[in-house]
């Protein structure tokens, strides 16, 4: 079935999600509105020509394994969710902004052209919010720079012709601002003339963030360490490196594993916008229990809320024992990031039910073949 849907009147679309049509076109005069049970699912081409279209409440359902999203009209066309299923290749050009839910099922969606872009917005609570039910086989994610907005995590499902390389950017405050990431599959020159830390560059990819505004900061980086295998060798120690653009000496941000296959950095970046993974040399690390911990004070940006322990991130394969004065565990944990703002084996858990006093912390971490343990007094300071 052929719909094309064009006119000057407010139009109410409502349609089931086994709704197929072989293409939409929307006339350039066409005032569109739809509630929020509107689904479309089409096989060919969608074509918007209006800027009075409102899909704001709709989700978009791609249902083929070869079809066509062009956005011709000079503002972005605002959609409320998209599920791409079908497999396959998706092109999209113009501007398409999704204020809810992000779907991957089956299906590369490619930006065509300087100017195509899909932007995601958070939705306020839901933070996140894409879904790649398939990461496993790398069938599933968008082909080129890909747009986020909000506050929280941001997730970027994005990727090359040759795989699914996620990224994530956490502790975003500045929800306003326009921010993309990108996979390239080149070398980023990066060099490690001024971090005798690292000891070898990823060469086959980098990350590449976008950022109109040239405001982004204070935020962790995440990136996949899929398909690394034979660069990161069981017992390396992983991390996060950076630098503001291509050829420049690289930073070493740390690392600790995540779900997902994602290396997350265990410091905040500045003004670097190039990222790849690096092989750390665990014997110029120095890993450090810091000795304040002040739990409960609150404030819009909280601090020393938890045990911290630098660099423990690139050593997974560690313990860690919080004793009190009396020598008696109080709390244990293992595989201990940097800061475990949870528990994964008790995520109700927090220090705030310890008393204020001095306790000792105890680690014992592998380094390599090696078990190394460090000890330090701690202090628990309460309100």
């Amino acid at each position: 079935m052929k719909s094309r849907v064009v006119g000057f009147w407010m139009i109410s679309l409502v349609m089931l999600a086994s709704t197929a049509f072989s293409q939409v076109v929307v006339g350039s005069g066409a005032i569109i509105a739809t509630t929020s049970s509107t689904q479309i699912a089409f096989t060919g081409k969608f074509t918007n020509n209006s800027p009075s279209a409102d899909f704001s409440n709709a989700t978009l359902i791609l249902a083929d394994t070869s079809q066509a999203l062009t956005n011709s009209s000079a503002s972005s066309l605002v959609l409320g969710g998209i599920i791409v299923n079908g497999g396959g290749t998706k092109t999209l050009s113009g501007v398409w902004e999704i204020e809810g839910t992000l779907t991957f099922n089956d299906g590369i969606v490619v930006t065509s052209g300087n100017q195509s872009k899909i932007i995601h917005t958070i939705p306020v609570g839901s933070p996140g919010d894409v879904v790649v039910n398939n990461p496993s086989d790398a069938s599933s994610y968008v082909s080129g720079t890909f747009y986020s907005k909000g506050t929280g995590t941001r997730v970027f499902p994005i990727g090359l012709n040759s795989g699914y390389y996620p990224s994530q950017l956490y502790n975003v405050t500045q929800g306003e601002i326009e921010v993309g990431m990108r996979v390239i599959a080149d070398d980023a020159g990066l060099t490690n003339a001024s971090d005798p830390e690292i000891v070898k560059i990823f060469q086959d990819r980098y990350w590449q963030i976008i950022d109109p505004s040239n405001s982004l900061t204070n935020v962790a980086v995440g990136l996949s360490s899929l398909e690394t295998s034979g660069f990161v060798l069981v017992g390396d120690a992983a991390a996060v490196v950076g630098a503001p653009t291509t050829g420049d000496p690289a930073l070493n941000f740390g690392g600790s594993p995540a779900s997902g296959d994602i290396l997350v950095a265990s410091r905040n970046i500045s003004n670097e916008r190039i990222f790849t993974i690096g092989v750390v040399d665990p014997e110029t690390l120095e890993v450090t229990i810091h000795n304040l911990i002040t739990p409960g004070w609150g404030g819009s940006a909280p601090v020393n809320d938890y045990l911290e322990i630098s660099n423990i991130g690139s050593f997974p394969d560690n313990h860690v024992r919080l004793l009190d004065r009396y020598g008696i565990m109080v709390k244990e944990w293992r595989g201990y990031v940097d800061v475990n703002t949870t528990d994964s084996l008790d995520p109700s858990y927090d220090l705030t039910g310890l008393a204020t006093g001095n306790y000792i912390c105890v680690l014992e971490y592998k380094s390599g073949g090696t078990t190394k343990k460090v000890s330090q007094m701690v202090s628990i300071l309460k309100p």
